[in-house]
């Protein structure tokens, strides 16, 4: 919560506000987050235990394969795969 606002609820207007004093970004994309944010339940936290899963799952293939891991080998591996879960060490 910005200091000057500590107290209050967030809401839309403080979010704006935070978002324009702390980013680089222009005004369509900070526009765009926020509406992201705010206005598609659930899609954030998803979005974010998805990359926790792809990480964890990448970090696993590189620990299982040592010195012979390769991200893009990884990544085709991956994409290929019919189902969005990343495949994890021993699990098919």
């Amino acid at each position: 919560m910005p200091r000057d606002r500590e107290g209050e609820r967030w809401n839309a207007g403080i979010a704006w506000e935070f978002l324009r004093a702390h980013s680089s970004w222009d005004e369509q994309r900070l526009r765009f987050e926020l509406h992201r944010f705010l206005g598609w339940p659930g899609q954030v936290p998803s979005y974010k235990l998805g990359e926790r899963v792809w990480l964890q799952a990448r970090e696993e293939a590189r620990a299982g394969a040592g010195g012979a891991f390769s991200l893009k080998d990884f990544h085709s591996d991956q994409r290929g795969r019919p189902s969005a879960a990343p495949r994890r060490s021993g699990v098919r």
